[in-house]
């Protein structure tokens, strides 16, 4: 099973700051028509898909060892495809342009001697990214991993994973610290593995484009615990919080990452995901976790620019 599944139980029966009110949930789920499942939505323009399959895969694993924490006052944006883009849209686009542009972003080696200056013109755009100087250790990091255990091919740590979802996980939380996406709650030990579990959804999904196969275990990957899906499923009414922290949320007060305020957004986040799955399979839908996270974040692109803002936490882990 999932550990993700198997731990967010305990945050969900001893909260204080949030829950799900169920009759919303059942009002937001008959909105939902199965035209709306798009599981692959997050391939836009800025998506590399000029690489090969393995180049893909190693964009996949470049990709979301950045993608992490794009919220603040003056947002980090790249003009491209005559277009500005935001967050991981523009993550996306900042590391297609520089594969464009001929910089080998996708090879540790190149990527071993990346400096500060070299990193900046590649995420060049109007504002800095949050978070620059932990971006660049973390993608030095995982890069030199992937070289040294991997032979710099993500390819590799598949087939270790014995092509299972739930392996590649657990090998990404064993070998980079930066993918070890866990919590103490009350002393317990709560996973939330989002980059993780993204990085799995990713490659399940390019598998199935140019393999004509499947990862295993696709179907046990939970929805992803960051900061769109939560505010979306508030404006729907579907979450709930405590006035304490609606008021910390509403005024833009930061979150702690780690706090029980936090832990329990992201916990109920996920869990809100598995009662909406449960509640569209058993109304004729066959539909994943991961496809309904892709559902609701897109959603997020759709709410009236004056939705409550989402909560602010600064952390490496979405």
């Amino acid at each position: 099973m999932n550990k993700v599944l198997e731990t967010i139980p305990y945050v969900i029966n001893n909260s204080v700051h949030v829950r799900i009110n169920k009759e919303e949930l059942d009002r937001f789920c008959q909105q939902i028509k199965k035209e709306d499942i798009i599981p692959t939505a997050w391939k836009t323009e800025t998506f590399y898909n000029k690489g090969s399959f393995e180049e893909q895969v190693n964009y996949i694993f470049i990709f979301n060892s950045l993608n992490f924490c794009f919220w603040s006052d003056e947002r980090w944006k790249i003009y491209y495809k005559n277009k500005w883009h935001e967050g991981s849209s523009a993550l996306f686009a900042s590391l297609t342009r520089a594969l464009e542009e001929g910089n080998l972003i996708l090879n540790p080696d190149f990527i071993k001697n990346l400096n500060e200056e070299k990193f900046e013109y590649i995420l060049r755009g109007k504002n800095k990214i949050p978070l620059f100087n932990e971006r660049l250790r973390i993608l030095k990091e995982n890069t030199s991993i992937l070289r040294e255990n991997f032979n710099s091919n993500f390819l590799n740590l598949i087939k270790k994973a014995d092509y299972d979802c739930l392996k590649i996980v657990d090998i990404l939380n064993d070998c980079f610290t930066s993918f070890d996406d866990k919590v103490k709650f009350k002393e317990r030990t709560i996973y939330f593995n989002k980059r993780a579990q993204l990085v799995a959804k990713y490659s399940y999904e390019l598998f199935k484009e140019f393999r004509k196969d499947e990862l295993k275990n696709y179907s046990q990957l939970t929805g992803g615990a960051e900061y769109r899906n939560p505010a979306v499923l508030r404006y729907f009414k579907v979450l709930e919080y405590s006035k304490e922290l609606s008021e910390k949320i509403d005024n833009k007060i930061e979150i702690p990452s780690g706090s029980e305020e936090e832990i329990e957004i992201r916990a109920f986040s996920i869990q809100a995901i598995e009662d909406i799955k449960e509640k569209l399979n058993k109304g004729g839908f066959s539909v994943s976790s991961p496809e309904i996270h892709t559902l609701i974040w897109f959603k997020g692109k759709t709410l009236p620019s004056d939705s409550k803002p989402h909560h602010r936490t600064l952390t490496i882990w979405y």
